[in-house]
């Protein structure tokens, strides 16, 4: 599945993530993502050892070894930061927390394209802005087909 295919949704009640696709009408659990990332509000802490780890040295961590801790660690480093941005950004707690979490699953999925000696703060910015943008667009064509259907009497 490409990118522009697939979206992340996360199910607050549940508690857990879910890949659809636009090929597929059944979502898949995304378990290991689920596992790793906590909602914004319910991190755990960071051992001792990841917390005087600089950033890039937590995804490094991450994507070379699999260090579930030092994703935890950056999760937590960027959970109030960055949930206010995406807060302001879209003026909406709900889609932020969304886009908070799509961002997370992004740089999962992608910690193996990130390159070493770059910073990880406007990578994660930038992965975060493009989901606030893909949020808008997806609650945008929600609200554009709910208006035609609403004023039409079939």
């Amino acid at each position: 599945m490409s990118p522009s295919e697939t979206f992340c949704h996360f199910d607050r009640a549940a508690g857990l993530f879910f890949l659809h696709s636009k090929n597929s009408l059944t979502p898949r659990l995304v378990t290991q993502m689920s596992k790793a990332i906590e909602r914004p509000h319910q991190t755990s802490t960071g051992s001792r050892e990841h917390g005087s780890l600089p950033d890039e040295e937590l995804l490094v961590r991450f994507r070379d070894r699999g260090d579930r801790q030092a994703f935890t660690e950056l999760v937590k480093r960027y959970e109030r930061e960055l949930f206010s941005y995406l807060k302001r950004y879209l003026g909406d707690a709900g889609m932020a927390e969304d886009a908070f979490q799509a961002t997370f699953l992004q740089v999962h999925l992608k910690a193996s394209q990130f390159e070493e000696g770059r910073a990880v703060r406007p990578w994660l910015y930038t992965i975060a802005t493009n989901q606030a943008i893909d949020a808008q667009r997806r609650n945008k064509r929600h609200r554009n087909v709910s208006l035609d259907r609403a004023g039409r009497t079939d």
